[in-house]
């Protein structure tokens, strides 16, 4: 009887790790390697100017020319520890004290999905995208990043990753990068491109300061 217990018991517990794995998506390797690691230049200015590094593109795809790929990279510098920090931006529902983009947000941490409401130049877009934090040795020491795909509303399918490394003392990188592809972007013409790329300075901006706020607040 105890034997069965014990079956039963593992065989429960490895179906919930394995619900909690993330689905067979691919993680383009460039998802953790943005393009400023290898422009020495961007670098110091990142670490010495407080810039925020944002490029949204928007491009037909070579082998299919029926679909559009978006693809947003940002990133920039914030002055406090890494596990500080990604325990700031892993609290989802702050998201909308943090910036007033975020007008919905909601956490199940159950399902490890939340469902996000954002609002731009008169534009609403929902999310419901799931979760994945995961941990990581990199060439640039530990890595502390959140894998996410969207599961529900207008962009299913797209697919991203947070990062946060140590870049020093009590200093640390956070960076994004995010893809979605289709036949048709269910953005305005206002936020293709550069639009995006102005919104998502914006929000970076607001979540720096915040992180930063919240560290002196301890």
């Amino acid at each position: 009887m105890i034997r069965l217990i014990i079956v039963v018991f593992l065989f429960v517990f490895s179906a919930f790790a394995l619900s909690s794995q993330p689905e067979k998506v691919q993680w383009p390797e460039d998802f953790h390697n943005p393009f400023w690691r290898k422009k020495i230049e961007v670098q110091k200015r990142m670490q010495n100017e407080d810039l925020i590094v944002v490029s949204a593109k928007t491009e037909k795809i070579r082998n299919d020319p029926k679909l559009y790929e978006m693809r947003v990279v940002a990133g920039g510098d914030v002055d406090v520890p890494q596990d500080f920090a990604f325990e700031q931006i892993s609290n989802y529902e702050d998201l909308k004290k943090a910036d007033n983009h975020f007008v919905e947000v909601h956490y199940n941490k159950d399902q490890k999905k939340v469902e996000i409401g954002i609002e731009a130049l008169g534009y609403r877009a929902d999310m419901v995208i799931r979760v994945f934090e995961v941990e990581r040795k990199t060439p640039q020491g530990k890595s502390r990043e959140i894998h996410w795909l969207c599961v529900e509303k207008q962009f299913k399918g797209m697919k991203g990753v947070f990062q946060v490394l140590e870049i020093g003392r009590q200093k640390s990188e956070i960076s994004m990068t995010a893809e979605y592809s289709a036949e048709k972007l269910p953005l305005p013409k206002v936020l293709m491109g550069f639009g995006l790329e102005v919104i998502g300075r914006q929000v970076a901006n607001q979540l720096k300061r915040y992180i930063v706020q919240k560290y002196h607040e301890r």
